[in-house]
Formats: C-alpha cells, sequence, structure tokens
C-alpha cells in the first residue's frame, strides 16, 4: 500500500525556503531524512510522490558500509521477533505496536560489527539510530509533517512572510493527500485540501 502526496505552489517562487516532508519520530520533527524536498517551485507549479507504507531496515556496519535490506511486519504488527544470523553476528529485532506507534527494538547478541540501524519505508529513509551497549530502539508513528524550512541565510526576512510553517497528517487509509502553499497578502500557509481514502 501507498499513500500519494500532491503538491502545488499558489504563490511566489520559493527562492528562499524549501518544503520538506518529514516522518515524525518520537514526536521529534526530523529535518535530517525527508522523504522530499521541494526548492524554486514557481506558480503553479505541482510535484507528486509517493509514500509507501511498507518497511525495512539495514544495519550500518561499523566501517561505515551498509547491510542487505531486511522486511519487516505491517503497520499494526503486534510483538513479532527474528533472529538474523550472519557471519558478521547475531542480531534479534522485536516489532510491536503500542499507543499508536510503532516499536522496532534491534539488539547485538554475539559480534558487535554494527554501529546502527537505518529505518526505511520504499526508498524513503525515515529514521537512523545508533546501537548503544548493543541496543538500538526506534519509535514510528504514522504522521508526516510539511515543514516550511527557510534557508539559513534568509533568516532576516522570515518574519515577513509570517508563515504558517507547519502542517501534518496520518497516512494511514489514505490513498492521496493534496497539498497547497497558499499565499495571501500577509502570509503564507499549507493547506490540505482534499485526501482520497483506500
Amino acid at each position: 500500500m501507498f499513500t500519494d502526496i500532491y503538491f502545488t505552489n499558489l504563490g511566489p517562487t520559493l527562492t528562499d525556503n524549501d518544503i520538506c516532508f518529514s516522518q515524525n519520530i518520537s514526536k521529534v520533527i526530523s529535518l535530517e531524512t525527508p522523504f522530499k524536498v521541494i526548492s524554486g517551485c514557481q506558480y503553479a507549479w505541482s510535484h507528486t510522490f509517493r509514500i509507501p507504507w511498507d518497511l525495512h531496515f539495514c544495519f550500518i556496519k561499523s566501517s561505515g558500509t551498509i547491510s542487505e535490506s531486511h522486511s519487516l511486519w505491517s503497520i499494526s504488527a503486534q510483538q513479532k521477533k527474528k533472529t538474523l544470523i550472519s557471519k558478521e553476528g547475531i542480531v534479534t529485532v522485536m516489532q510491536d505496536y503500542q499507543n499508536g506507534k510503532q516499536v522496532f527494538d534491534f539488539e547485538q547478541t554475539k559480534g558487535n560489527v554494527y554501529s546502527g540501524v537505518q529505518l526505511y519505508r520504499g526508498s524513503l529513509l525515515v529514521a537512523t539510530k545508533s546501537f548503544t551497549q548493543n541496543h538500538a530502539q526506534i519509535d514510528l508513528d504514522t504522521t508526516i509533517f510539511l515543514v516550511e524550512n527557510r534557508h539559513t541565510d534568509a533568516q532576516k526576512n522570515a518574519q515577513e512572510y509570517n508563515a504558517n510553517s507547519i502542517q501534518s497528517f496520518d497516512f494511514t487509509g489514505l490513498k492521496a493527500v493534496h497539498v497547497f502553499l497558499v499565499h495571501t497578502k500577509d502570509k503564507r500557509e499549507l493547506t490540505i485540501r482534499k485526501t482520497e481514502h483506500w
């Protein structure tokens, strides 16, 4: 399954900022791992991209290389466990669904060749976590944040726009979301004008 995002700019060209689409991770907006960054979008231009629902992960080796990909279970999986055995060691992966969030526990039970883990939706990186004492935990919900992210060299213009710069939605069950950046005399804001359900 997937959710398609349709973004349209209904105002001047985005020259001093970007629109970032990011996964919400434990209530912290992570602009380090955006799904999509839209820059330089002119009036009436549209952008489309797809957020897949399926999840998989890769290990980050201490050497900096990335391991092969491993699949995870569906969005609402209840207490699933798998053990991965390789020449690099043994890692136990526990997946649970608690309070609207997927919780992933990774534990290196033998060996310590991995320094961290990366979580993906399709090819979209949604989380990176380092191992601490052979353990890493990632809490992930199904909220997508749209963030108007101004370039650092344009901070002086931030007050001029008076923008409502954050919009969010839960993509569970949504086939498509139509997002617009609307400009008025005093401000610009991200709005969701239409959603389509599966």
